[in-house]
């Protein structure tokens, strides 16, 4: 058994995951903590940035409870979260307003607005990201209806910012954490795009300035942070990236031709890129990787664990019923979609429930429930959003191939999904090629872990690091017959279905969500 032991800190939509392993990958220890978003009106989501301290705080103290080894024996940690996600802080770094979240759509407006008069190929080529879901829209709508919180706040940190800074009081930012906000420099991603970000009426100066590549050393835990996490005083808190970038990481996606997709609660694709990878249709945005290099990226919003327990919330009651547990009841769950046949009999869903990404960059898109008979229950509506999101990805994974030039030979799928042989079998079935899932269930601490690994000097290489650590648990092979249902499926009615309704879809979500 190794004597140094490595934490990657996840904090996810939902909950912060800590976990702690050796220098083989080995899981030591593991431990979460619940937090709640709240949904004040429709189309926003946000939380309580205190929780986000809270949670980190109460998962590290179980995982250092259970951690059977000398508090000292940890050599590095390093922290990753949900992208998008910031909280506007005060003179005295504390926040003046709950958090936004990565899939808050108010800002549709201020979308328009830099769409309108700056241009979206403009705003692309200068921060990888065309106008939509990305951070800076959001401080402009808080510029224009909050704005004694905007004159008020110091800084907008994203969710690992302000982490680090209660961790070893030091503000910090990194590339793999700012190209969330839409306005960050692309071709040198340790500036900001000030130019566009003046254009869009915000102060620069209100973005972090300390902008250091990932692998860095951040700081050191504080003697505060000590007490309340049970981290040792003087721990080397190691700069990473986003979670997506992480989970990648974490489950060895590390060259081109490479794809990396995530089952949680958004549906994200993303593939290493030794190039920027800017793509002339904009239908993917450009991110950075805890490795160093440029990632393409584009994903669903409305991801697998958003819609399954949609789903369940509205319709999976008898699977609530009749579960003892958490674990048999996603069971029950999926298995209920082998009760529908491949091509669902004509159902599908477009998966745009939370908006659409690229090429759309729409933030009022909306979910599109097509081809739906008496013939249809419940285990269609399930398959429906299955295959939907592997429709999806499909299209996706195919304007990556065609924007970086390189053809896609390795998929890999990590996040709560991948569990499911179900799930996993239909994605390789629509996308045509084999889906391999690694042994490691939570890759995105993994990843992160590695990336604290070579911060403090254990490990010499990212690349050999992640191949070394990531083994490969089952492998799944598209079948012919689906493959050939589904392609039809797919390239007949699938990618034609959004551009025929999206003027009376962006009609009726003008109509019910409040103008701001």
């Amino acid at each position: 058994m190794s004597s140094a032991f490595l934490v990657g800190i996840d904090i996810g939509t939902t909950s912060t995951r800590v976990t702690i392993y050796n220098l083989e990958g080995v899981q030591i220890v593991e431990a979460h903590s619940p937090h709640i978003a709240t949904y004040p009106f429709p189309g926003w989501a946000e939380q309580d940035a205190e929780e986000w301290w809270n949670s980190v705080c109460i998962a590290s103290r179980n995982a250092m409870a259970h951690f059977p080894f000398p508090k000292n024996a940890i050599k590095g940690i390093s922290v990753t979260s949900m992208r998008q996600s910031f909280v506007c802080l005060g003179r005295d770094m504390k926040p003046l307003r709950p958090g936004i979240l990565w899939y808050d759509t108010r800002h549709a407006l201020q979308v328009d607005w830099v769409s309108s008069n700056i241009g979206n190929k403009t705003v692309y080529k200068m921060t990888g990201s065309p106008p939509g879901r990305r951070a800076i829209y959001k401080t402009m709508w808080l510029k224009e209806n909050e704005p004694k919180i905007y004159n008020e706040t110091k800084y907008f940190a994203f969710i690992p910012d302000f982490v680090l800074f209660r961790l070893t009081t030091e503000l910090t930012t990194t590339p793999g954490t700012s190209f969330a906000s839409g306005c960050l420099n692309v071709s040198n991603p340790t500036q900001w795009a000030r130019g566009f970000i003046e254009d869009c009426g915000i102060d620069p100066d209100k973005w972090i300035s300390n902008l250091q590549l990932p692998g860095k050393v951040a700081g050191y835990v504080s003697s505060e942070a000590s007490t309340q996490t049970g981290f040792s005083i003087g721990t080397p808190i190691i700069l990473s990236a986003g979670d997506q970038a992480c989970g990648n990481l974490g489950i060895g996606v590390c060259r081109p031709g490479m794809l990396g997709i995530n089952g949680g609660t958004s549906c994200a694709l993303q593939t290493p890129s030794e190039s920027l990878p800017m793509c002339e249709d904009m239908s993917y945005f450009v991110d950075f990787s805890p490795i160093g290099n440029y990632v393409a990226e584009n994903g669903i919003t409305s991801g697998t664990a958003a819609l399954t327990e949609w789903f369940l919330d509205g319709f999976g009651h008898p699977e609530k019923d009749c579960s003892s547990d958490e674990k048999e009841l996603w069971n029950r769950l999926y298995s209920l979609v082998e009760a529908a046949p491949a091509g669902n009999m004509g159902l599908m869903l477009i998966p745009y429930l939370r908006g659409a990404n690229g090429p759309l960059w729409d933030p009022r898109a909306r979910g599109v429930l097509i081809g739906l008979t008496t013939s249809h229950s419940r285990p269609h509506l399930m398959r429906a959003l299955l295959e939907g999101l592997a429709y999806e990805s499909r299209r996706i994974l195919e304007s990556m191939e065609k924007g970086t030039g390189t053809q896609i030979d390795s998929i890999r799928t990590y996040g709560g999904a991948s569990n499911s042989p179900i799930w996993n079998q239909i994605f390789a079935d629509i996308l045509g090629r084999p889906v391999s899932v690694t042994q490691d269930t939570s890759p995105v601490s993994l990843g992160a872990a590695i990336t604290a690994g070579c911060g403090v000097g254990l490990f010499d290489n990212f690349v050999e690091a992640a191949n070394e650590l990531t083994k490969i648990r089952a492998e799944y092979q598209p079948n012919k017959e689906r493959f050939s249902l589904y392609n039809e499926l797919y390239s007949q009615a699938y990618i034609k279905v959004y551009d025929q309704v999206k003027e009376v879809v962006k009609t009726i979500s003008k109509i019910i969500t409040p103008v701001s």
